[in-house]
């Protein structure tokens, strides 16, 4: 452990102490979504990695604030290690009550029909979406449509 905090508030101030945080979602003060929210949108931002002990609503909106993963308290400690170590090269990590809920939760926003339709303007658009369709590389695509 390199830094404890209190609060989120001083989460929030103290971002710095650490290149990861393991950051609890109820927090006295802010809570800890909020703190994971305002410490990315610091400077060199750590990675925060949202852990708490009941089923949280709050999964969706912590990945939404930036945190690296979720995971539920009563992970076995080899399983929260290698989150961390996962977690600290940007990698997300959700444990599998998290993954659960996301699956049984709809969507915050969905599309309406109709919405997407002024995106695709022109032939090159409908080119690019087609090469998406079918998978292929950036490079591939840009080659292709004779973009640099």
């Amino acid at each position: 452990m390199t830094a404890a905090v209190s609060s989120g508030e001083q989460a929030a101030e103290r971002y710095h102490a650490a290149h990861i945080w393991l950051m609890d979602v109820q927090l006295p003060g802010i809570s800890g979504v909020e703190a994971c929210a305002r410490i990315l949108r610091k400077p060199d931002p750590p990675y925060v990695l949202m852990i708490t002990a009941l089923p949280d609503p709050r999964i969706t909106e912590a990945l939404e604030a930036g945190a690296v993963g979720f995971l539920f308290k009563d992970e076995p400690a080899d399983v929260l290690k290698t989150a961390l170590r996962a977690g600290s090269r940007g990698l997300t990590v959700l444990s599998t009550t998290a993954v659960r809920y996301l699956g049984s939760t709809p969507p915050i926003e969905q599309a309406l029909p109709g919405e997407y339709e002024e995106i695709v303007q022109d032939d090159k658009d409908t080119k690019l979406a087609a090469l998406v369709l079918e998978g292929r590389t950036v490079d591939d695509m840009a080659r292709t449509l004779g973009f640099s």
